[in-house]
Formats: structure tokens, C-alpha cells, sequence
């Protein structure tokens, strides 16, 4: 009798220990969260991540008292392969399709309100106009593998010049092998600065499109209780652009 009470005790405490290194282990594990680079939002310099979304992200998780790791990814397609992996938990600035419903969690809140507009040489503004993306035909038009755009241009047959990176749509245009690109508006005037081609590079007036974009979670995330953090995460969005915070990073970077 004593041996069996000795043996099962120590089962018992065999299983609250290994329960203790899970929980442990739980508790070490960091939030991976994945991105495209694109300068004013994600950018890596000297072995540090800064930018408008990395700012709010380290914001947020530091008032959640979630430890986390960033990673930049050279191609948008292959971030959103690795959260339907579950290789990545979280990913940086992605539209709202119900194709990746299948495999992200949408958080409510979103702080990053996105318009596209088409990028043009200064010197087409008289041969160039959009007010439908019929207006577009003859010309050649830019556009990057994986972004979302809208339904309407990929199905406009209109005479696509497809690239890997979006980082290559400038030179291209700049070089003469595109007429016209769509971009993320906020983020080219900022890289358009920063080159000195504001004068000679300018935007229709006209949107593509203007469409929220959030920071979405792996549905096949590792991560403990995914579904919860996701909520935390949005209510914590939600506090940072009442109490002002969010507001200041964007000025911190634009003005």
C-alpha cells in the first residue's frame, strides 16, 4: 500500500512539473510579428526596428505586457504564406479580404487608414488622366505580386507589369518601363521626399481605392490563447487613439 501511495505521488508530482515547464515555456514564448518593410511605417536600421506601425505595435504589446520579436520579410505573398503556416503570429498592415479570413484573425480596431493613388511622371500630367481605370488602357501600369489593390484591377485588362517588390515601381517608372503605378499614397510622398523626386514624380487626383488596413493574428498561431490577445490587442488600439499616443507617433514621422 505504502509502495502504490509512494508510486502515485510520484506520478503527481511528475506531471506537476512537467506542467510547470510548459507553463514556463508558455511564458518565454515571444509574439512573432512579420512585416513587408516600407519606410514611413516598417523600417530596420542598426539592428533596430522603427517606423509608424512598429511604434504603435511596441506601444501596445509593452502596455500589454507581451514580449515579442520583429521580423521583416522582402515579399508581402510569402508573409501572408507564413501566417497560413502558422510559421509567423502576427502580421503587419494587411487589407481585409474574405479569402484571408481562412486564415487571420481581424482585430476591430484599426489605426491606418491607406488611400492608393496612380504615380505618374510630372511630364505625362497632360497625357495622363484617371477617373476610371479605363481611362488607363494603352498605357503600361505598375503593380506588385500579393497586394490587394481592388477586385476591379486585377480584372481590368489593363496591361499589367508585375514585380516581385514594391520597392522596384519608382525606378521603373522613373526608367520609362511603366506609365503609371498605384501606390500607397502616405508611404511614396514620404520616399518620394526623402529622394528629391517630389518635383518630378506626382500623384493623380483621383483614389484607387481607401481602404483600412490592420495588424491581423495567425489563426494557426502556437501562441497561447490567440483569440484573447487578439481582443486585448484592439481594446489597447482603441485606448492609444483616445488618449492621443497614436496621433503623436504619426506626427512624429509626417510632420
Amino acid at each position: 500500500m505504502g509502495q502504490t501511495l509512494r508510486s502515485h505521488i510520484g506520478r503527481v508530482f511528475c506531471m506537476i512539473v512537467m506542467l510547470l515547464s510548459l507553463g514556463e515555456e508558455a511564458q518565454a514564448r515571444k509574439l512573432v510579428i512579420a512585416g513587408v518593410e516600407e519606410a514611413p511605417l516598417k523600417m530596420y536600421f542598426n539592428r533596430d526596428y522603427y517606423g509608424i506601425d512598429i511604434d504603435v505595435i511596441r506601444e501596445a504589446l509593452k502596455r500589454m505586457g507581451v514580449d515579442f520579436r520583429f521580423t521583416l520579410i522582402d515579399v508581402g505573398a510569402r508573409m501572408l504564406r507564413m501566417a497560413e503556416l502558422g510559421q509567423v503570429d502576427m502580421v503587419i498592415a494587411v487589407s481585409r479580404k474574405p479569402s484571408r479570413e481562412a486564415y487571420l484573425y481581424y482585430p476591430e480596431a484599426s489605426y491606418l487608414e491607406l488611400t492608393w493613388h496612380f504615380f505618374i511622371r510630372k511630364e505625362d500630367a497632360d497625357k495622363i488622366h484617371f477617373d476610371r481605370l479605363s481611362d488607363l488602357k494603352g498605357h503600361r501600369i505598375g503593380a506588385t505580386k500579393g497586394y490587394a489593390y481592388t477586385k476591379d484591377f486585377w480584372s481590368s485588362r489593363l496591361r499589367l507589369m508585375e514585380v516581385n517588390s514594391n520597392e522596384q515601381q519608382i525606378p521603373l517608372l522613373m526608367a520609362g518601363r511603366i506609365d503609371a503605378v498605384p501606390l500607397n499614397t502616405l508611404v511614396s510622398r514620404y520616399e518620394l521626399k526623402l529622394a528629391g523626386l517630389q518635383d518630378k514624380v506626382i500623384f493623380l487626383p483621383n483614389p484607387l481605392s481607401s481602404a483600412s488596413y490592420y495588424n491581423a493574428f495567425s489563426r494557426h498561431s502556437t501562441y497561447p490563447d490567440i483569440e484573447g490577445l487578439v481582443q486585448r490587442y484592439s481594446d489597447t488600439i482603441q485606448e492609444m487613439k483616445a488618449d492621443g499616443t497614436i496621433g503623436e507617433i504619426f506626427n512624429k514621422y509626417l510632420n
